[in-house]
């Protein structure tokens, strides 16, 4: 089996076996010193407050016509509870 002494020196001899490529260190210090776009999040956020607005003008327009039947529909059931348990339809 593999001890862990084994697998370490594995390890480090495929590690070390890998040739990575020299850090481009002048390049990244040149954009560090560039000053940076500042991202603005502004039109994500109109878009949200958009679609609330939507979504609750939906819910304003169809919700008072949707409400009385689905009040009824409640109601009726609730009257016809106790017909049903005692066996009378």
């Amino acid at each position: 089996m593999f001890t862990d002494a084994g697998i370490r020196a594995a390890l480090e001899t495929l590690v070390h076996g890998i040739d990575a490529p020299p850090v481009p260190l002048a390049a990244i210090q040149r954009k560090i010193s560039q000053p940076q776009p500042v991202v603005r999040y502004a039109p994500r956020l109109a878009r949200l407050r958009f679609a609330a607005a939507a979504v609750i003008a939906v819910l304003v327009v169809t919700l008072p016509s949707i409400s009385p039947a689905f009040v009824q529909s409640i109601e009726a059931r609730y009257r016809a509870a106790p017909r049903a348990a005692i066996g009378r339809v």
